[in-house]
């Protein structure tokens, strides 16, 4: 993992894994060996005994629902929009070991400009409504024909469909 700090301690299911002491030569990386558990993971930095930072991380588990959010660093007036898609559990924790197949439809006057994931070794091709998740997560990007309301939804297979209005 990452870290700023000049310490690192990690935690499994809240039990200390251990600490580790970072130097200039570790270029803010610290690596922990260990078994995976399902659970939650949290890392917390220190600086100087301080603490600078944390972490946490926890296995997805139960139903998981298809979730939409625009991209939040996108102006709201804008022609191009920019939707992050990801499958969750009721939690809101990522199912990060998914590569299901999603759907993406557009009502309105909108177009699919691209529509897919960040595998860098992807098949999928980009203009078309679906891709293949990477990680448990896609990304579309839509334009808006005109400034009249959009619905996007989006399905996949054993995933809680979902819509957005944009």
């Amino acid at each position: 993992m990452y870290s700023a700090g000049d310490e690192v301690e990690l935690f499994l299911n809240d039990e200390s894994v251990g600490k580790k002491k970072l130097s200039d030569d570790d270029k803010c990386v610290v690596r922990f060996e260990m078994e995976y558990q399902p659970g939650n993971l949290r890392a917390m930095s220190y600086e100087k005994g301080q603490l600078v930072g944390e972490y946490s991380i926890s296995t997805a588990t139960g139903k998981q629902r298809l979730h939409m959010a625009f991209d939040k660093s996108q102006k709201n007036n804008s022609d191009i929009v920019f939707v992050n898609i990801d499958v969750r559990d009721a939690s809101g924790n990522v199912f990060e070991n998914l590569n299901n197949e999603v759907n993406l439809e557009i009502e309105g006057n909108g177009k699919i400009l691209a529509f897919g994931s960040g595998n860098p070794k992807a098949q999928d091709l980009y203009s078309l409504p679906q891709t293949t998740l990477w990680n448990g997560r896609a990304l579309a990007i839509i334009e808006r024909k005109t400034g009249e309301k959009l619905v996007v939804k989006v399905s996949g297979d054993d995933c809680v469909t979902t819509e957005l209005s944009i």
